[in-house]
């Protein structure tokens, strides 16, 4: 048997830096490939071994393994996830700046060996992993998660970033480096630094994967896609050709194909592929 449920946050505070999160479980293994996004998680498991091979990872089912918080963050290139069953997995997605508003530190210095969360950036990860695979219902473990991330609430600011990163979100059209440091009066050094600082990539990387998603998540979420020529000119890339190789360098697959092969996930904008 198999669950899968993306919920909100109950408080409207978290809801500005988490706007989800999705809960997956499951008595059979799976083998899910996952796009770049900007909206990325943090993920914990309940008695799984993780073990990270480049793009692929896998969730050994280790049943008295300790939990860990892992976080990928913006990745240029899809990632292949294999989970051994039984397995029972949380993700707390943030929004590109979100996590920042919870560490003790920039995300740079917060990541060790690659993926994991550094055991000092939260307090009590030990009595929460407990508490929320131990819960009674979905209702109870988004309390329990809410509680949690309510605490370790700390706030982050940085100008800079929040006005670049909504400039390249809220635009359908291609800037570059330059263009941005220009419309902000700053340096592409200055800004390349602060990128790499807080989301752990350069802006260039950030504005690939941005625009690679909102085509994307048009194009499986319109009623009237159209073409794939047409979604080519609709989010600036110079023709089809360009776009068709921008999207195989990313995903790993030709567009068509992928459109036809993903699934959604629940009631984001969550859409993977499943190969088993």
């Amino acid at each position: 048997m198999e669950f899968f449920d993306t919920r909100k946050p109950h408080s409207e505070v978290l809801r500005k830096y988490i706007p989800y999160y999705y809960f997956h479980t499951s008595g059979e293994s799976r083998k899910i490939i996952f796009y770049p996004n900007t909206v990325n998680a943090i993920t914990f498991y309940k008695s799984s071994e993780l073990v990270f091979d480049g793009r692929y990872s896998k969730a050994f089912h280790r049943p008295n393994h300790a939990p860990r918080f892992i976080y990928a963050g913006l990745q240029t290139q899809y990632r292949v996830s294999e989970m051994e069953a039984p397995f029972d997995k949380i993700a707390v997605a943030f929004s590109p700046l979100g996590i920042n508003a919870f560490l003790k530190v920039p995300l740079s210095e917060a990541i060790e060996s690659g993926f994991f969360i550094k055991p000092d950036q939260f307090e009590n990860e030990a009595a929460l992993f407990g508490s929320v695979f131990s819960a009674d219902g979905i209702e109870e473990r988004i309390r329990i998660l809410d509680a949690f991330f309510l605490k370790h609430l700390v706030g982050f600011e940085d100008v800079l970033l929040e006005k670049t990163i909504k400039s390249i979100e809220s635009s359908d059209g291609k800037t570059s480096v330059s263009n941005l440091a220009d419309a902000f009066g700053t340096t592409t050094k200055t800004l390349n630094r602060r990128f790499r600082k807080h989301l752990n990539c350069s802006v260039k990387e950030y504005l690939e994967v941005a625009q690679f998603r909102k085509s994307f998540n048009h194009f499986l979420e319109s009623e009237k896609a159209g073409s794939l020529t047409e979604l080519a000119y609709s989010f600036d890339y110079y023709d089809q050709a360009e776009f068709t190789k921008r999207f195989r360098k990313i995903t790993g697959i030709n567009p068509k194909k992928l459109f036809k092969d993903v699934e959604k996930f629940g009631t984001e904008s969550l859409f993977w592929s499943v190969t088993e």
